[in-house]
């Protein structure tokens, strides 16, 4: 597990090829999320949808809980392939609810409440 600072040098340092989830489950945490895109990304990819190399595609996880928007996360992906393959997976059902993925903003908000990293 690494802190927020650290998920950000190590961005900046590889790239920063993120993604923003919605409606994320209060159930799960940030390393099931994280476990989660990671298995659905390389089932994508096996089908014919890109190319990934063998490292996990996502790398960080930060799920935030705000008023206005619920459960939230940001996705941080080692390459820009892997997010483009999240992205596509926009819909997809987890724990009972249906995640909505977009391309993420460059800043991260305040108030995280969980942080996952591989």
């Amino acid at each position: 597990l690494m802190g927020i600072e650290a998920c950000e040098e190590d961005a900046a340092q590889q790239g920063d090829f993120g993604v923003e989830l919605g409606n994320v489950p209060e159930s799960i945490t940030g390393q099931e999320l994280l476990d989660f895109i990671n298995g659905a990304v390389v089932a994508a990819v096996e089908h014919g949808v890109g190319n990934l190399g063998s490292a996990a595609p996502c790398r960080s996880c930060l799920i935030q809980k705000s008023p206005t928007f619920g459960r939230t996360a940001s996705l941080r992906f080692r390459s820009a392939v892997g997010a483009r393959v999240a992205e596509f997976l926009n819909g997809i059902a987890c724990r009972g609810a249906t995640l909505s993925i977009s391309r993420a903003e460059v800043e991260r908000s305040p108030g995280a409440s969980d942080v996952a990293a591989l």
